[in-house]
């Protein structure tokens, strides 16, 4: 299976850092942004890697080791790729991630 080439039907992201105090540690939040509006079985897919790939650049920054993850495309996502049409036009979307759960619309994830 091709999912990198499934991925590419979603059209353009945007990722989105943001880096704040938050006393005495750091808040990093992420904001992906999308030109359409994504199915959520499509976005699961993100809910599901992002937070690997912020904890692994989280252990990087702390130890100098990036944490080796890994991880197979989330079937929930490839099967809704799948069903996912060309046809679809541009509309924004906007996802967050933050430590707290995640939520409709904007989702967060910090560390």
């Amino acid at each position: 299976m091709n999912w990198p080439a499934l991925v590419e039907k979603l059209g353009v992201t945007l990722v989105t850092y943001e880096i704040e105090r938050a006393g005495d540690a750091v808040r990093l939040t992420l904001t992906q942004a999308h030109d359409r509006p994504i199915d959520d079985d499509i976005l699961s897919g993100g809910r599901q890697g992002w937070p690997a790939i912020l904890s692994s650049l989280k252990s990087l920054l702390e130890t100098g080791d990036a944490l080796a993850i890994k991880m197979e495309p989330p079937q929930r996502m490839l099967a809704a790729l799948k069903r996912w049409g060309s046809g679809r036009r541009s509309c924004q979307s906007s996802r967050r991630h933050s430590g707290a759960r995640a939520s409709a619309n904007p989702e967060s994830r910090a560390l």
